[in-house]
């Protein structure tokens, strides 16, 4: 426990830092929640939260590595669950100068014979349509949905 605690205060370096890390906290214990809606509902919400509840958006590097640290936790195990991670980086990443935009696309697989078929799903966010902190290969991924949706000329 004493050892838990010096890790935090190495790791969270001021107020701030300590608000964006229970911040996070409260936020990933809503995911199972905001699951429950409809995704539009879901992201209009989330995107409220971003607005009027986050004070001021986390530096990325930060923000990372408080999600990637929650994820590891065994009440907020999302290291692998895209959606949980994702959400949390537009939460506390978005701003107006820098807009992010939360993407869901479908994978997809080419099978022996040369047919497409779907695969796995994922949810990633981009900031001017670059991946942020993505391991995945965006390009083998059929986009589905976007949030906020593109403006249509």
């Amino acid at each position: 426990m004493i050892e838990r605690w010096r890790r935090l205060r190495r790791n969270v370096r001021s107020a701030d830092e300590l608000r964006l890390l229970l911040g996070m906290c409260g936020f990933l214990a809503l995911i199972p929640a905001f699951l429950k809606l409809p995704m539009p509902r879901m992201l209009r919400t989330i995107d409220w939260i971003n607005r009027h509840l986050v004070r001021k958006p986390g530096r990325q590097e930060t923000v990372i590595r408080y999600a990637n640290a929650l994820g590891r936790l065994h009440r907020w195990s999302f290291q692998d669950n895209c959606v949980a991670r994702n959400l949390t980086y537009y939460a506390f990443l978005n701003n107006p100068d820098q807009p992010l935009e939360v993407r869901f696309g479908v994978e997809q697989r080419r099978a022996e014979n040369g047919v497409i078929t779907p695969g796995r799903r994922h949810v990633w966010v981009t900031r001017d349509g670059d991946p942020i902190n993505e391991t995945v290969v965006i390009d083998d991924y059929v986009l589905l949905y976007r949030y906020p949706p593109k403006e249509r000329p």
